[in-house]
């Protein structure tokens, strides 16, 4: 029977639950009653843009639902990678966001094109760290491994994050309440309520959130929390079906934080928790947004329209020395300022009911406005970088299936991307006085996708893609301009191949599954992000100068990514699951040469551990056109561990002649070596117990999360890379405790 469009929007925004088993009622042949099956449940996903069980679907799929979030206490997109391997996030802020697939990826810059996309109901985010608040009203997360670019608006070549948010019912009134209450003071406070306005053609979905928390770093020379948070956030979502074949949603985002992360001078002392910066370091970020949907049905086609228009601000003043000296005696501060504003639209047409030839394609504008800036001062020397990098982008996509019989079925795409940008910027420093620069460039590309795929059995799926993902090149819009001088002013696009071979496969009577991949990814001009190093620090007892420092991206010559994967499911009994993961990466860079670096290890040093940068020091002397650089080609990058692996028990049963269920999970996740001298490896474990209704009017989940208190970075810098000349980490939340309390109505 054909799904009506009301019907398929509903199913998209919340087609499973991803319980950890389900038990399927079957018709017995011999008898009219039904007797029970225990099962692994079929858990439906939208990531090729069209309802098909994850289980059949050729590519690397992990489905996170609001129980299993709710479950494992996920406040955040942060606590998401505890629960599967090969997936990294570090920062706690929408400037510090980075997300890494397969250990593919970097701290995201605002406005760049970054390595993982992140999507939320469809939209892709021009800022991934729009994300990182807190998780509110979320139907599924999505996240999809390897290169994405034929299915959705945006190149990914490592990934995409895919957020589904829950759609509005046009027929029942309802909403749920939660709160959570945790160590460090830490509140959280959410709630949505669901509004049928007109039956079967109106409804609203209203969410909010507001939290805050002490954070469990103290500044003990301020005598203030140095990592607390605030963050607030809304949503309105408006369902409207005037017709049977024809929907409309809009949706409206708000969300606003502050947010403490500071980094800190590595020593015995970071897993004090203490710092003594002089400045606090919140930084501030406001993201508001409003996108339409609208979906159209006719006959076995679907067109579908998505428009987005989105504003991000962020401002974050950081201690740029990590030390008690105030401005002018020794510290400094830098400022980093922006404002994205930024419009898409989308538009697809895909092909339902043929059982022959599948087909989809589509279109993709977007057009962003990065205005920003960086804004040192140490009180011998300063420096004020602002600028505003234009990027138009177009694509043309498609995705198309072909079932070549019962069994074997060929999936192919093809994508051409347009990329017109321009950057003016303008420097005003105490030696320079005012530089002015403008520049453009155009960017184009074919990328594409070819899978095939065997499925002998409905629990059997075998499959090898061949993928090919690009990124555009652009502009270090705020690099000082002696780096642009030197070359460091843009970048070039990067192009990559991949090769992926999977497989997906249930046993023992559907209770056990069993899901493989092996990879390789070949990279041309790989953008490589590196910190600038136009640093000058000084170090005497208590005596610290430093100088300028942000992000510049620059290209590789090649780079190769390889690895594996392995993630079972078990059913032991219909009360207790056990779930694992492990993920080997390996990334290596071919020729990467002239990578900027400290000024220590280019030997600018004087008598004794002061290090001086002759370019922006007063009275130093020394070649003022030098730029430090070092050649990395060979290595393996740095900051995402080669080995991952995750492990997921619970047991969950009813109390006998009640109405209550319960649970107890747990969780444990382990990270290798980083390949730096500052991230080691460790493995952390949380601890779950819950109870709730049958019927899930109301739940009480108290958790643990870090029980064994390991002391490890989630990220860090050595003195090489920093740029800073100093080892520099942000230390991982110790043990922490809490309970969430929810009611449904």
């Amino acid at each position: 029977m054909k799904l009506n469009i009301l019907t398929k929007a509903m199913l998209l925004a919340g087609a499973t639950s991803l319980s950890s088993y389900s038990v399927a009622e079957e018709a017995d042949n011999t008898q009219a009653d039904t007797e029970k099956k225990l099962a692994i449940e079929v858990i439906t996903v939208s990531a090729q843009k069209r309802l098909e069980s994850q289980q059949e679907v050729a590519l690397t799929v992990n489905t996170f639902d609001a129980d299993t979030l709710s479950k494992s206490g996920a406040f955040e997109l942060t606590d998401i990678e505890k629960m599967t391997a090969g997936f990294s996030i570090s920062g706690e802020s929408g400037h510090d966001a980075g997300i890494s697939i397969r250990g593919i990826g970097a701290k995201s810059i605002s406005g760049l094109d970054p390595a993982v996309a992140v999507f939320i109901d469809g939209v892709v985010q021009n800022n991934v760290g729009s994300a990182f608040g807190s998780l509110l009203d979320i139907e599924r997360i999505e996240i999809l491994r390897g290169p994405q670019g034929t299915l959705y608006g945006k190149n990914a070549p490592a990934g995409a994050i895919n957020i589904i948010t829950k759609t509005p019912d046009s027929l029942e009134f309802g909403g749920n309440v939660e709160a959570t209450y945790s160590s460090w003071n830490t509140q959280e406070y959410k709630g949505t309520v669901n509004i049928p306005l007109i039956e079967d053609v109106l409804a609203a979905r209203v969410s909010g959130l507001f939290s805050e928390s002490d954070g469990y770093i103290e500044n003990k020379l301020l005598d203030k929390d140095a990592n607390s948070r605030e963050r607030s956030a809304a949503r309105l979502k408006l369902l409207y079906t005037p017709m049977e074949n024809l929907s409309a949603i809009l949706n409206v985002n708000y969300s606003d934080s502050e947010v403490g992360n500071p980094l800190q001078l590595m020593g015995d002392s970071i897993y004090e928790f203490e710092t003594f910066e002089n400045d606090p370091g919140i930084a501030e970020d406001k993201n508001e947004s409003v996108s339409l949907q609208i979906d159209w049905e006719l006959d076995s086609l679907e067109f579908t329209l998505i428009s987005a228009m989105q504003d991000y601000e962020f401002t974050g003043p950081r201690d740029n020395d990590f030390s008690p000296a105030e401005v002018g005696m020794g510290g400094s501060i830098l400022t980093i300022d922006q404002k994205l504003e930024s419009e898409s639209h989308e538009f697809r047409v895909t092909s339902y009911d043929n059982d022959k030839f599948e087909f989809m394609a589509g279109l993709f504008y977007s057009n962003q406005e990065l205005a920003g800036g960086s804004l040192f001062d140490n009180g011998f020397f300063n420096q004020n970088i602002s600028g505003v990098d234009v990027t138009e982008s177009f694509g043309i996509f498609t995705n198309n299936t072909y079932f070549l019989d019962d069994d074997w079925s060929v999936t192919f795409g093809l994508r051409y991307s347009d990329d017109r940008k321009s950057a003016t910027t303008t420097q005003v420093d105490s030696i320079l006085g005012e530089v002015q620069g403008r520049d453009s460039e155009h960017f184009e590309s074919f990328s594409g996708s070819l899978k095939l795929r065997y499925m002998p059995t409905t629990d059997q799926t075998y499959y090898v893609s061949l993928d090919r993902a690009y990124r555009a090149g652009g502009f270090n819009v705020v690099a000082p301009q002696h780096y642009k001088e030197a070359g460091y002013d843009k970048y070039d696009s990067e192009t990559s191949n991949a090769i992926e071979i999977g497989s997906k496969i249930q046993f023992w009577d559907n209770r056990f599954q069993l899901n493989t991949a092996v990879f390789y990814q070949e990279f041309d001009d790989y953008q490589y992000n590196m910190f600038l190093t136009e640093q000058a620090v000084a170090f005497a007892p208590f005596f610290v100068v430093s100088a300028p420092a942000g992000n510049v991206r620059l290209n590789g010559s090649d780079a190769e990514a390889k690895g594996a994967e392995v993630e079972f499911t078990v059913l032991l009994s219909e009360q207790l699951t056990v779930k694992g993961s492990v993920a080997y990466n390996h990334i290596e860079v071919g020729s990467l040469e002239n990578v900027p670096t400290t000024f220590a290890d280019a030997g600018y040093a004087t008598a004794g551990p002061v290090i001086i940068d002759p370019r922006v020091m007063p009275g130093a002397g020394g070649d003022t056109s030098t730029i430090p650089t070092k050649d990395v080609s060979g290595e393996v990058l740095k900051g995402n561990p080669q080995w991952t692996s995750s492990l997921f028990v619970e047991y969950a049963d009813e109390f006998a002649d009640t109405s209550l269920d319960w649970f107890v999970r747990a969780t444990a996740k382990y990270n290798g070596e980083r390949d730096k001298a500052v991230l080691d490896s460790y493995v952390t474990a949380d601890l779950f117990a819950g109870l709730r209704s049958n019927s899930g009017k109301w739940s009480i989940t108290a958790w643990a999360k870090n029980i064994t208190d390991e002391e490890y970075l989630i990220f860090g810098n050595d003195a090489e890379t920093s740029g800073l000349g100093v080892d520099v980490g942000f230390p991982a939340e110790p043990s922490s405790y809490g309970v969430t309390l929810g009611y449904s109505f």
